[in-house]
């Protein structure tokens, strides 16, 4: 674990709230939770920022520029080149989807 390496989302749990919403994408990279950014924190030091969280938690992520292409088909050198800047939040998925729950 290098504090400067890129923290990816590898999987999604079945059926949870990302994954219904499509919030979130395996391939996806997190930036930054509850607004303190991720750069030179260890994968660590976010596992325990998300846990720490309580029940809210916003994520900033960046997506692939080509969603369509999993990092199995390609080298982790071309993987990581096709990310785009950060994308606009989307916390009004998440809102949407809590608000029709109840």
């Amino acid at each position: 674990e290098e504090p400067f390496d890129p923290i990816y989302i590898a999987g999604l749990a079945s059926g949870g709230l990302a994954d219904r919403t499509g919030a979130i994408h395996v391939g996806d990279r997190l930036l930054a939770i509850n607004g303190s950014s991720l750069r030179g924190k260890p994968l660590s030091e976010a596992i325990a920022m998300l846990q720490n969280s309580g029940d809210t938690v916003t994520l900033k992520i960046s997506r692939p520029r080509d969603s369509g292409v999993h990092s199995e088909e390609l080298g982790r050198e071309d993987w990581l080149g096709r990310f785009a800047p950060a994308i606009p939040s989307v916390d009004s998925a998440v809102e949407s989807w809590d608000s029709s729950a109840s």
